[in-house]
């Protein structure tokens, strides 16, 4: 059985079309390596510290209307760094294991839910007193 001429055409069409998409995967793969080994090769924060500054500064005058404390406490430059990169620190340890929760449902996009069960099994209660 031969090929027509017209189902030549269709046939390398479509060889076309699946080289293309194939080719767009490969290349949104390499951004996204690109992306990660950029980050993981700068040293900065990715969290602004002046923001961080204000979010402590909220807690603690939280922690003061409720009665955990009885004064505003001020922190040093070094002591919020320390606190920014131990948050920074746990972020990402959240966000991987979210990944894995994710990876487990054979899902690529990570949702609320996973967050929700990385923190339920590392038993993390730390946002609930702040509401």
């Amino acid at each position: 059985m031969s090929l027509t001429s017209a189902d030549r055409t269709r046939t390398s069409q479509k060889s076309r079309n699946s080289r293309s998409e194939t080719k767009q995967k490969r290349s949104s793969k390499y951004k996204v390596r690109n992306e990660i080994r950029f980050y993981k090769s700068k040293t900065r924060f990715s969290i602004p510290k002046l923001s961080f500054q204000y979010f402590i500064r909220e807690i603690n005058q939280k922690l003061t209307q409720h009665g955990f404390q009885n004064d505003e406490y001020r922190f040093q430059k070094e002591a919020i760094e320390a606190l920014l990169e131990a948050t920074e620190a746990y972020m990402i340890q959240l966000f991987e294991n979210s990944l894995l929760l994710a990876r487990q449902a054979h899902r690529i996009t990570i949702y609320p839910i996973d967050i929700i069960r990385a923190q339920r099994i590392k038993n993390d209660n730390l946002i609930s007193f702040l509401d």
